[in-house]
């Protein structure tokens, strides 16, 4: 079932949302319980994002 939405969300969308965010609202949309999850995952990601970009880009 999730892999059907997650298709149907992503076709809706096209090329705009990546399949890990698709994925993500799919999930949050079946347990809204994990959001603090996703919020701590979607922090990490940043933040690793930010450590790798060059100095003159932060």
């Amino acid at each position: 079932m999730t892999q059907r939405r997650l298709h149907c969300l992503m076709a809706a969308q096209g090329p705009s949302i990546p399949y890990e965010v698709a994925w993500t609202l799919v999930r949050l949309g079946q347990k809204p319980e994990e959001l603090p999850f996703a919020q701590a995952a979607w922090r990490q990601a940043a933040a690793q994002t930010v450590s790798r970009s060059p100095k003159g880009m932060q």
